[in-house]
């Protein structure tokens, strides 16, 4: 294995580290918190550029990283034109027993978004897979909510988010861009207009990462368990 593909392997081994963490028992207000968030739409799909550090790569809100032959997929270093992704997608399944006539019957569902090789409705042909939900971006810009383009946030998150957190919605208003002046740096964070406060892993308006996308998906199209 050379040491581009040790690289690789390392770097999704710590993206789906992080996704483990990120998918511990949490506390039942906050799983009915987001079940109560508006459902999943394609319409939303955006695709965005990482390209924090020395790897340079697209990606979509609905799990998918890198889309060989679109480029930039996995290009390192940045700005070579080397990729080494053909693409990675987010699988989750499980185990789950059901009845079936009064008969239990183990059934093993599987989600899933890429570009090919997954279920469509077989009347509307929508795809029955992940999809981003509704108030996690900006739906009228051109990519993900990323952490240093204010114009691609919410002007507020979801109530889920603050749920999770377990604070008030209000302190995440930022009153000196709130009441300042159009296109000016009010609080002189070095964001311009950023009504609200980036929600991202370290915290409340921390942006200790080069750079961060957040957003949230849902598999609520897929009717072939339901």
């Amino acid at each position: 294995m050379n040491f581009y593909q040790r690289y690789i392997l390392v770097t999704l081994a710590i993206w789906f580290g992080l996704l483990t963490l990120a998918t511990a028992q949490e506390r039942p207000e906050v799983i009915e918190a987001y079940r109560n968030d508006s459902y999943g739409e394609s319409v939303l799909r955006k695709t965005g550029i990482m390209d924090g550090n020395l790897v340079r790569t697209l990606y979509i809100n609905q799990g998918e990283v890198g889309q060989w032959p679109n480029q930039p997929s996995g290009e390192w270093p940045k700005g070579t034109g080397h990729s080494y992704l053909d693409g990675v997608c987010l699988l989750v399944g499980a185990r789950v027993l059901v009845d079936v006539n009064g008969a239990p019957l183990f059934i093993t569902p599987i989600e899933t978004a890429y570009r090919e090789h997954f279920d469509r409705d077989p009347v509307t042909g929508e795809p029955w897979g992940w999809e981003p939900v509704p108030g996690y971006l900006n739906p009228s810009g051109d990519r993900p909510a990323v952490s240093n383009d204010p114009r691609s946030w919410p002007t507020l998150w979801p109530d889920a988010v603050f749920v999770a957190l377990d604070q008030p919605s209000a302190n995440w208003i930022n009153q000196a861009e709130v009441n300042g002046e159009a296109g000016v740096d009010d609080d002189r964070d070095g964001v311009i207009d950023n009504f609200t406060y980036w929600h991202g892993f370290f915290g409340r308006g921390v942006k200790n990462a080069d750079l961060e996308t957040y957003f949230v998906i849902d598999d609520s199209k897929d009717r072939e368990w339901s």
